[in-house]
């Protein structure tokens, strides 16, 4: 636990059970302020309306704002409709699997994959800031990739249209289509012209769509503003936001569904031709070129107030001589007066601009002028210990600050020095060979500028590799504490395990000393005394099966299980497991058989898959009759997997344990791989056990690369299969049916 600055218990909790998840998901809920973002599996929406309806009414009613994000199918429609009723913002994402939530980035909630209706078996809560910070940027991505709902809803009422490209000429086809598409436009629109197109927006076909656009969607413009088209672009702008891009020729707009485009336009004139497509594959390609033309343009408002008052936009040169480069390095550093960013993009970067002075030029920068600098470096011990000895220096003003970020595989996180002065001018230097000492001969060509755009993107790139720096750390700080918690855990559980284990040896050994008459001086037992004993040792070999159990299902869970590989015959595997048994089934009367159609050898580790069947034949024994009836089948076959390749040489064995017992209810057979879950679960149970075994089947049998599996196809009594991969012996497939 920890506390944030403002002395609130952080925290990471996990609350098991139906009562007490939904009890915490209400106080949460209760508790918001402001707004409540959620990504829920399509299971969800049912659970969502049937036992917190009510709960997000009242939070909305305060003026909560909710964003749920879902897989929206036919059979949870009706409770996304629900959903959209009440007010909340709903967007569909195909496939979707989290189920978690974040109130009021603060706290984050998350649950397993639920059942429909049922209500949320386990949560957990954490208000640990930075997690929540990366589930809150998890569900913004995650957000932003989702579609509205009410797109996917009209997929499923209307049906969705045929895909198909087309390009049309006449006019009149040209003017319908161009209509359509602005009314087929549901909550976005983006367009992008040349210098040409702004003046188009003045026909009717384009001026009214898009006022019916703007109704709506948000619309989007790029275009290039001029002092030709600088009024039509005024009037665009008090329809959707507007961007201008230098020499842009690109005449095309996109919407969530369609694309369109046309050719170089004319002044005040559509285009001779129109190209119309609603092919998936075609709008996602061109809804990604526009972004990348959105993410490099400049806002209107800015390129016209440069057009009316006639404001210089900047220099950018790129430079060749490396001297002129290293001076002016040195006087952009000597000449800040609010603020440095550097990148330097390795360790030997580091060594030369610190022998050509910059890192000591920052620090008296920082310490004498109050320049704000930061710098983001690889660092070694070298390094740290420079940084280090600057830092006694600097606590009172805190001007510098150093972010390390690691190199994986001598990869550098950019081929650059980056430099940013006052937010004003920037300097890009070139490396051409980092192995060199000096500067002059390490670096190539360089660019400066001045221009507001340029340096806007570049403080842009700097701010999300300081983000990203930062939330390295956090994450790696996160990582040592799970490993140092896994470490405890493994050390706890293997504590515990020797604990129990270790006063059961000589307990058993006692108990087996009662029964010999030598160790008790000659006295004998009565029938009751021997009953005793027996129970004492029957209760022994329990605790040590449990202890056992619960040691391979960890070990299991953490990949650490040891197998001892062979190659082992089918035959003998059965046998085996089948005479280790053989004096359980006699006492109960059961009649325990072995039916083998397929010889040959299994790689496997042999005492773990007699593990596996010595569990399965049990499991039979606890549940058939006892009274001369009860009968089991262990039987192996050839198994023909669709998903494999048909290698004559190697194949699948299919292993079957069969028995005419009480059966196993279809609706329960999949829990059944659950960790300690029980059919019978009454006080009264008559099949006694822990839960682990089919578990730890799974885990033994999915190491050796086969499957189990319950099979439902059988009426009468229980079957479960597993399958192993086996090399056949040539000429030896004979039925074998012993007992």
């Amino acid at each position: 636990m920890s506390s944030d600055n403002t002395g609130a218990t952080q925290r990471t909790e996990v609350f098991i059970g139906g009562e007490a998840a939904t009890k915490v998901c209400m106080q949460v809920m209760s508790e918001s302020i402001f707004k409540v973002d959620s990504c829920l599996d399509s299971n969800a929406p049912s659970i969502t309306i049937e036992f917190y309806l009510k709960a997000i009414e009242e939070a909305m009613a305060r003026g909560v704002i909710f964003r749920i994000l879902t897989h929206i199918i036919l059979k949870n429609l009706p409770f996304c409709k629900e959903i959209m009723r009440v007010g909340i913002e709903l967007r569909h994402l195909d496939k979707v699997k989290g189920n978690f939530a974040v109130f009021d980035n603060k706290v984050y909630l998350a649950t397993a994959i639920v059942n429909e209706s049922q209500p949320i078996p386990q949560v957990i809560y954490s208000n640990i800031s930075t997690i929540v910070e990366q589930q809150q940027y998890l569900f913004e991505t995650l957000w932003n990739k989702a579609v509205p709902a009410q797109e996917k809803i009209r997929e499923f009422e209307d049906g969705i249209p045929t895909e198909r490209t087309e390009v049309l000429h006449k006019q009149e086809n040209m003017t319908k289509a161009i209509a359509k598409f602005f009314s087929g436009a549901l909550t976005t629109l983006d367009i992008c012209g040349d210098h040409a197109w702004p003046s188009v927006y003045g026909s009717d076909i384009f001026k009214m769509g898009l006022i019916d656009v703007n109704r709506k969607a948000r619309l989007r413009i790029i275009t290039e503003i001029t002092k030709d088209n600088i009024h039509f672009c005024k009037e665009l702008m008090n329809l959707g936001e507007l961007r201008h891009l230098d020499g842009i020729k690109a005449n095309f707009a996109v919407s969530e569904r369609e694309y369109i485009a046309y050719g170089t336009m004319q002044q005040s004139s559509l285009s001779q031709q129109v190209i119309h497509s609603n092919v998936k594959e075609i709008v996602e390609q061109q809804r990604y070129v526009f972004e990348n033309f959105w993410n490099r343009a400049t806002a209107a408002q800015i390129k016209i107030r440069e057009i009316e008052e006639g404001i210089d936009l900047g220099v950018t040169e790129v430079i060749h001589l490396p001297t002129k480069i290293q001076e002016l390095f040195i006087n952009l550093v000597l000449s800040a007066k609010e603020e440095v960013s550097l990148v330097l993009p390795t360790i030997n970067a580091f060594y030369r601009e610190q022998r050509l002075g910059i890192i000591r030029f920052l620090r008296d920068a920082a310490l004498d002028r109050k320049v704000n600098v930061r710098i983001i470096t690889p660092t070694n011990v070298v390094i740290d210990e420079m940084i280090g000895s600057m830092t006694p220096l600097l606590d009172q003003g805190k001007k510098i600050n150093i972010q390390s970020i690691e190199i994986v595989t001598g990869t550098a996180v950019t081929t650059v020095t980056i430099m940013i002065v006052d937010r004003r001018e920037i300097l890009t230097i070139e490396k051409i060979d980092d192995s060199k000492d000096n500067f002059l001969e390490a670096i190539g060509t360089a660019t400066y500028s001045n221009s507001k755009p340029t340096v806007s993107s570049y403080v842009s790139i700097f701010e999300s590799l300081w983000q990203q720096t930062r939330l390295y750390a956090h994450i790696r700080e996160v990582n040592e504490q799970l490993l140092a918690t896994e470490k405890a855990k493994e050390e706890f559980i293997s504590m515990v395990s020797h604990e129990l284990k270790t006063p059961l040896v000589p307990l058993k050994g006692y108990a087996q000393m009662l029964l010999r008459p030598k160790f008790m001086g000659g006295a004998e037992v009565n029938e009751r005394q021997k009953n005793a004993i027996d129970a004492m040792n029957r209760n022994i070999e329990k605790l040590q099966a449990l202890v056992d159990d619960v040691m391979d299902v960890y070990k299991l869970d953490m990949g650490k299980l040891k197998f001892s590989m062979n190659n082992t015959s089918i035959t003998k595997l059965i046998h085996e497991a089948i005479s280790e048994l053989r004096p359980l089934t006699r006492n109960k009367k059961i009649d325990l058989q072995a039916n083998i159609q397929l010889n040959g050898t299994v790689f496997c580790d042999p005492n773990r898959i007699s593990q596996v069947l010595s569990n399965l034949i049990k499991n039979s024994i606890d549940f058939v009759p006892d009274n001369g009836n009860g009968k089991i089948i262990v039987s192996v076959q050839n198994y023909n997997d669709n998903n494999k390749d048909n290698d004559n040489d190697f194949k699948m064995a299919l292993f079957t344990v069969e028995d005419n017992g009480i059966g196993i209810n279809p609706e329960k057979a999949d829990k059944l791989f659950q960790k300690f879950y029980q059919i019978d679960t009454g006080p009264t149970r008559k099949h006694a056990g822990t839960g682990l075994g089919l578990v730890i089947c799974r885990g033994i049998i999915e190491a050796h690369g086969g499957k189990i599996w319950i099979d439902n196809t059988h009426r009468i009594g229980a079957v479960i299969k597993f399958t192993l991969p086996v090399r056949v012996q040539e000429n030896k497939r004979e039925r074998d049916t012993g007992t």
